[in-house]
């Protein structure tokens, strides 16, 4: 069975694309592979940084594991209920002395008076 050229280009062509695109499948598997795997990239400076200098950049920022935000949390929360205990004590003082300061200026009005 003997071909005519443009038979043998069409086949020709057919084959290449198949070819093409083989390679790029075979090339897109190996990709994800590395991908997924992580060796396909290294690590760009400020991860680096982050890396050399997470204990500092915590301390620095004040910032604390999970473990001991509750604890901080509960501490917290006693001593705001103190706050909040001293500041309704502190409200009845102010009432008694705006009381006591008006009694005085009264007072003091009367013997203005003399």
């Amino acid at each position: 069975m003997d071909l005519t050229t443009p038979e043998k280009i069409t086949l020709f062509l057919l084959i290449l694309l198949f070819v093409v695109v083989l390679i790029w499948t075979i090339s897109y598997i190996i990709y994800a592979i590395k991908r997924r795997r992580g060796s396909g990239k290294k690590p760009n400076h400020v991860q680096l940084y982050f890396d050399e200098n997470f204990r500092n950049i915590i301390d620095e920022w004040d910032l604390m594991p999970r473990s001991q935000i509750k604890t901080w949390k509960k501490d917290m929360n006693k001593k705001l209920k103190v706050i909040d205990r001293d500041l309704k004590k502190l409200k009845k003082k102010k009432i008694n002395v705006n009381s006591r300061m008006n009694s005085l200026e009264k007072d003091m009005g009367k013997l203005e008076e003399f």
